[in-house]
């Protein structure tokens, strides 16, 4: 898995450069967690190489970053092979003892300055425990911030591909998981218009991690596409509003509810990489309610569960705002 994640964040940052007008707008940074420091005959000590915990206290990541680009408004792209032992309310979620832990994943976002390009974020993981016991998880979705109703039928097409060649069946399965998962109950709309969300997924199936690979690999197609047939649109005031309230969903549903947010925090992740997602400039304004008629009234009807692999384009006029 570590190979893997390394390899797609090098091959994902090369092609998202691409779109920065300054060379090298994407910064490295790099972080360790702190190696467990444990008491033994009566002297606190780091653990040597002998003790089993040893490897389960360090570990760490890096990720590349840009925020203020000429593309995009802030985006980034982590990696992280990180252990230790699970905090007790994780342990109790998982119904399982506070066990040693190491994790591996690759988790990134998507943030542009226009307003006619979405945003999209993209998580892979594995989660192995100290009693063998092992899962994956991950996903990716969609938020767009304009209703461009054939991109997103192209999103989700690419999607079904790129799951249904591993197993038939996965896509509806993970489409509904991902409807539901990144949801606000508070307001009763999900954050984007989905995509695919498993979790706690058998670690010894290695379906899962050709999943991850796929999903992986079928990235640029789903997302880069979208990006270079708008990244030369024009926009509007009205459409920056409306992106940086729609941020604030996006913000509201990370710090409620997004499980990676609170188990990096619970289990000594890096902060700056954990808050790496949230957007740069969002808008909460009181009672909010699109216009009657307007491209964001349209939009705002996109943020159900929706079967996009058979919705048909004519039930909307896609170009008649602009």
């Amino acid at each position: 898995m570590e190979a893997f994640v390394s390899k797609l964040q090098q091959s994902i940052v090369a092609e998202a450069s691409l779109f920065e007008k300054q060379a090298h707008a994407f910064r490295r940074y790099s972080w360790r967690k702190p190696s467990l420091v444990t008491k033994r005959e009566g002297e606190h000590v780091a653990l040597d190489a002998k003790d089993e915990f040893e490897q389960m206290d360090q570990g760490g990541g890096n990720y590349f970053v840009v925020e203020g680009g000429s593309f995009f408004e802030k985006a980034g792209v982590n990696v992280s092979s990180v252990a230790g032992k699970l905090s007790e309310d994780v342990a109790a979620a998982l119904s399982k003892k506070a066990l040693g832990f190491h994790a591996c994943g690759i988790s990134l976002i998507f943030h542009p300055r226009s307003p006619m390009i979405p945003s999209i974020h993209m998580n892979l993981r594995r989660l192995e425990l100290s009693d063998g016991s092992a899962w994956y998880g991950g996903g990716l979705d969609l938020t767009p911030y304009y209703p461009f109703a054939e991109d997103f039928i192209s999103f989700h097409k690419i999607l079904y591909e790129a799951s249904e060649k591993i197993r038939s069946g996965w896509y509806h399965e993970f489409k509904k998981n991902c409807d539901e998962y990144f949801y606000l109950p508070h307001r009763k709309e999900m954050r984007g218009i989905g995509g695919l969300f498993y979790d706690y997924k058998d670690g010894a199936d290695e379906g899962y991690f050709q999943l991850a690979e796929s999903l992986g690999h079928a990235f640029s197609r789903a997302y880069f596409s979208l990006a270079e047939k708008h990244k030369d649109r024009a926009y509007t005031p009205e459409q920056v509003h409306f992106q940086r309230v729609r941020r604030g969903r996006y913000v509201e549903f990370n710090l409620l509810y997004d499980r990676g947010t609170q188990f990096g925090l619970k289990n000594g992740g890096h902060v700056e990489a954990i808050f790496m997602s949230l957007p740069l400039h969002v808008s909460f304004p009181h009672a909010h309610v699109a216009e009657k008629g307007s491209f964001a009234e349209t939009m705002t009807s996109y943020y159900q569960p929706i079967d996009w692999l058979n919705y048909k384009t004519k039930n909307i006029e896609n170009t008649r705002y602009i």
